[in-house]
């Protein structure tokens, strides 16, 4: 067995597939809220079966303890709240027109100056088009959308747990290439000054709470490369 297939074990096929399975839980939570979308969050079920998904992903003693009670405040919240308070604060924090929107959600809007967005988006699209992840021209929403984002690291996280599946080490290290290349270039400086935004901006808003879960949950996952690479380190060291 080769080194490289010793280091996909690391992060089994499990493991990924749980990873994917709650950004699919952060982009569904991060869409505008609907009433129907409100009921499903307001569940207890639903917290429970986020719960048992994020013990799943490698080391989760090692998630932030803060991550935990954003979580708890954001379901505890969508329970207590109306709709219409809930409705209001999604729109206060990413789209109300007046006096400003504190966060809007697109990448390029935190991490360049306002002359490079377009450069910025492109570059974007590109890391998108080189893993095989497309997008419709009836798309909606511009390729630097948080929700576009957390939905493109689910399907990496997805095709990384097929290829440990199917035992392709050489893929699965390519899969963890493009996740640890996107969380570097565009994820984390994005979400790491919209958190940081939202808690100043809006500290009781209910989705800065979201954003703030997002934020530690991405910071985890960037930190899975660290410790690949430092474990990489020792064991030039010991040979």
């Amino acid at each position: 067995m080769t080194e490289m297939v010793k280091r996909s074990d690391l992060y089994g096929s499990e493991t990924a597939m749980a990873r994917g399975q709650i950004y699919s839980f952060l982009e569904l939570a991060f869409g505008h809220p609907a009433e129907q979308g409100i009921e499903y969050f307001r569940q207890e079920s639903t917290e429970k079966s986020l719960d048992e998904t994020l013990s799943k992903v490698d080391r989760p003693a090692a998630f932030d303890k803060e991550m935990y009670n954003c979580f708890d405040r954001f379901f505890r919240n969508l329970r207590e709240s109306s709709v219409q308070r809930i409705e209001g604060d999604y729109i206060k924090l990413f789209s109300s027109n007046y006096p400003i929107i504190p966060c809007p959600p697109y990448g390029s809007l935190f991490t360049v100056d306002e002359t490079k967005r377009l450069e910025e988006m492109t570059a974007v699209k590109e890391a998108y088009r080189e893993s095989g992840m497309t997008l419709s021209d009836k798309h909606e929403e511009l390729p630097d959308h948080l929700g576009v984002e957390l939905e493109f690291l689910q399907y990496l996280s997805f095709r990384e747990s097929e290829s440990l599946r199917d035992k392709e080490g050489e893929v699965a290290k390519f899969w963890r290439d493009k996740q640890a290349y996107f969380l570097a270039r565009f994820a984390v400086p994005f979400v790491t000054q919209m958190a940081l935004i939202a808690q100043k901006a809006e500290p009781d808003n209910i989705y800065s709470d979201l954003v703030g879960a997002i934020r530690l949950f991405i910071d985890h996952h960037s930190g899975e490369f660290t410790e690949i690479t430092l474990d990489d380190n020792r064991s030039l060291e010991e040979s």
